[in-house]
């Protein structure tokens, strides 16, 4: 299992660490220090994220540990460094989905992003998206969407061009699923 862990006495997530636990003994590694909202992509790396800055670090699943030095992969990734949270999400095929740093309140789009750095749009409509998590065969994006004082979740199926609206009480819905 990985993790981000935290020293109580921290008012945020900068100096965090992300570690492994081995479930079936209980040993515990510490994989980086400094980053949190760690994730383990197909590509043999654990993202994770540092000052706004993603990193991509070579990570040997069955040692569990780093093989390789850090390598920044995108910057300008939207955070909130206090709840240790980063939107972004990896599929099992590598396909990485973010959300860029945005001024607090500008509606933004959702853009799917190739290796080249071409976008696309997904949604043509502007809007205060967050939370986006892929699905584990990538056909799939479930984010958060605030419209007015209710943020809700919608997941978006890349093959049809959708996206059903999942949550529908007034409030604060993001956390749900």
């Amino acid at each position: 299992v990985l993790f981000t862990s935290i020293d109580e006495r921290a008012d945020n997530f900068e100096s965090a660490n992300l570690e492994v636990v081995t479930v079936a003994t209980g040993e515990r590694k510490i994989v980086q220090r400094g980053g949190y909202h760690g994730r383990y992509a197909s590509t043999g790396h654990i993202l994770y994220v540092h000052e706004g800055t993603l990193f991509a670090l070579p990570f040997d699943v069955g040692r569990l540990e780093a093989t390789g030095s850090q390598m920044p992969v995108l910057e300008g990734l939207e955070t909130t460094v206090v709840q240790g949270a980063a939107q972004f999400d990896v599929a099992e095929n590598g396909v990485l989905v973010y959300a860029s740093e945005s001024q607090q309140g500008d509606p933004f789009p959702v853009v799917w992003v190739d290796r080249n750095g071409r976008t696309e749009p997904l949604w043509s409509e502007p809007g205060l998206y967050g939370n986006p998590e892929l699905s584990p065969d990538g056909r799939k994006l479930s984010v958060s969407l605030l419209r007015g004082n209710n943020l809700d979740i919608w997941v978006y199926d890349l093959a049809r061009s959708v996206a059903p609206r999942l949550t529908f009480d007034e409030g604060y819905d993001a956390d749900q699923i």
